[in-house]
């Protein structure tokens, strides 16, 4: 993993990739559901914080993201300390092999964090169907996705998950 940007007051501790019975794995066909969970500690609750995850080719270009405030139900502001799952079905993507970078990013665009390569994933097969669902802005596929936050209710600490 390396870490890029922050002042150190919202680190990444953890991702992990899972299928849709929660095994963690990383090679997926296209039309399969994929769970990225991502776990953080911060030194204080923090709000209007969107959690990105961004794929790239091997060769670094980005070809998909997963924005946290694209699912209207994600809460503005995230606990100290917590683990966010995204859900998503893989679609219109090439066989290929892809990095998985995190990123928070705070009020303003400020990037609190950001870990580049923390996990791989490896596309089998590519579906055919058009699906519809997608936008894309320039190269870079946006995809539906939900996001669950788990944490206590008072905001405090969650347990985390293994980190990869």
């Amino acid at each position: 993993m390396t870490r890029k940007y922050g002042d150190g007051s919202f680190r990444f501790t953890g991702v992990a990739l899972r299928d849709s019975t929660g095994t963690a794995r990383n090679t997926f066909a296209s039309g399969e559901a994929v769970e990225v969970e991502v776990s953080w500690t911060g030194a204080r609750p923090v709000s209007g914080t969107v959690i990105m995850l961004n794929f790239a080719l091997l060769n670094g270009q980005r070809v998909m993201a997963l924005r946290s405030d694209n699912d209207p139900g994600t809460p503005d502001i995230l606990p100290e300390s917590g683990t966010m799952v995204c859900r998503f079905t893989l679609e219109n993507l090439l066989r290929n092999t892809f990095t998985l970078s995190v990123v928070a990013q705070g009020r303003e665009r400020a990037i609190l964090d950001k870990v580049d390569s923390v996990a791989m994933l490896h596309i089998e097969a590519r579906s055919l169907a058009a699906h519809g669902r997608t936008r894309h802005a320039g190269n870079i596929l946006y995809m539906p996705s939900e996001w669950t936050l788990r944490a206590e209710a008072g905001m405090g600490k969650a347990e985390l998950s293994a980190a990869s």
